[in-house]
């Protein structure tokens, strides 16, 4: 197996697409007429600002594929916008909406889509969990995951094994979290491998990621790509300038052999994730056990907040305000509002006594209600009042 690096910006990524494949010696499945491309579109967010994997880098395999003849489709299961009306907006806002309507190719919400078992337990050891149902297509389909160069606070890099995730249903992403997060995605890279990974190393995300709200994107101009999935993450990981060995859901491999540029001549020095989020002065906890979708309501929170003058200057006011997600635990001697958040935190809101936003996920419209004194019911009750009048 042989990991490629290549340099590339937005505007000439087509091109050093085809060379990076060229240089692994890259031949698509003769078996395989169709293709899936999988990147990652967490987050209803524009692209440039690393958090997604940018649709420059999709529209380049899309060429690639569509110039042998193969019927290309996008397709992302994403946790927070499994719901198509969710899904559409994401992709609507993310640019891929238009890039898929540009090219004529089917756009998927692996939500949705149709699914067979695997048997998780028999594959990879898993005899508590059983069967995952996971997209037909991964067997219909040559499998091409597309994931994003970014760090996570929960692994401290998501690449091209935990760009996996969003193959699953979201009822299995969120066990997932429940089940142990690294030991799983390490078995669903046992149960099914790409094709061909191409991690978009473009604009990458560095610092508390994967959302915007802590992070910040770095441009790396870098396409790293190679047909064996764990290899290609352990050299990227490598380029970020962390140790593979701090990654629990990879295994460390040796004398990888790499063409293109050299690891030592593109390596760069990420800034690590904190143990915590910040949004102002709002700081959130969590483990591994916070699911996407709770991490999008925190997300979408925040985004509310920011955006939102009043509750801007109210939090500002507040002084210190704390989120507490998941198990994670409460710092010692901890100050300021506290509120425990979603389903898995429960327990934690019970011992200490704090006030808990049920939900799995709940809506970041009640986290809101809650720091804010029901900011949104007094808006309700005002829009019911001025109607009776």
């Amino acid at each position: 197996m042989t990991v490629g690096i290549v340099r590339a910006d937005l505007k000439d990524v087509g091109e050093k697409m085809k060379e990076l494949l060229d240089l692994i010696g890259y031949a698509p499945r003769s078996d395989r007429k169709r293709v899936m491309l999988k990147p990652n579109i967490v987050d209803n967010i524009r692209p440039n600002t690393g958090v997604i994997t940018h649709p420059k880098v999709v529209e380049a395999l899309i060429q690639y594929y569509q110039a042998q003849g193969r019927e290309v489709t996008i397709a992302e299961g994403s946790g927070y916008f499994a719901a198509d009306e969710k899904f559409a907006l994401a992709v609507k806002t993310s640019g891929y909406r238009k890039l898929a309507d540009r090219y004529g190719v089917e756009l998927v919400n692996l939500e949705s889509c149709e699914r067979e078992p695997y048997d998780f337990g028999e594959c990879c050891a898993f005899d508590e969990y059983g069967e995952l149902e996971l997209p037909v297509m991964l067997k219909t389909h040559e499998y091409v995951n597309v994931p994003t160069m970014k760090t996570h606070i929960l692994t401290l890099v998501t690449l091209g094994l935990k760009n996996q995730k969003g193959l699953l249903l979201l009822k299995d992403k969120k066990k997932f979290h429940q089940e142990g997060l690294h030991r799983v995605i390490k078995g669903l890279y046992d149960l099914v491998k790409p094709d061909l990974t191409v991690i978009d190393a473009i604009i990458c995300l560095e610092g508390t990621g994967p959302g915007q709200f802590g992070a910040n994107a770095r441009e790396m101009d870098l396409l790293i790509g190679g047909t064996d999935g764990m290899e290609v993450d352990n050299i990227a990981v490598q380029v970020m300038g962390f140790s593979v060995d701090n990654v629990k859901h990879l295994t460390r491999l040796d004398n990888i052999s790499t063409v293109g540029e050299k690891v030592e001549d593109v390596r760069a020095e990420f800034k690590p994730p904190a143990d915590h989020i910040r949004i102002m002065n709002m700081h959130v906890y969590m483990n591994e056990e916070v699911c996407t979708s709770c991490q999008m309501v925190m997300s979408r929170m925040g985004q509310k907040i920011f955006f939102t003058p009043e509750l801007k200057e109210r939090l500002e006011a507040m002084g210190r305000a704390n989120l507490v997600m998941g198990t994670a635990r409460l710092p010692e001697n901890l100050e300021g509002k506290t509120v425990c958040v979603g389903k898995c935190a429960r327990e934690t809101a019970e011992e200490y006594g704090l006030p808990l936003v049920k939900g799995c996920p709940p809506s970041h419209r009640d986290v809101i209600d809650v720091f804010f004194d029901g900011y949104y019911q007094k808006q309700e009750a005002a829009k019911e009042d001025a109607g009776t009048k």
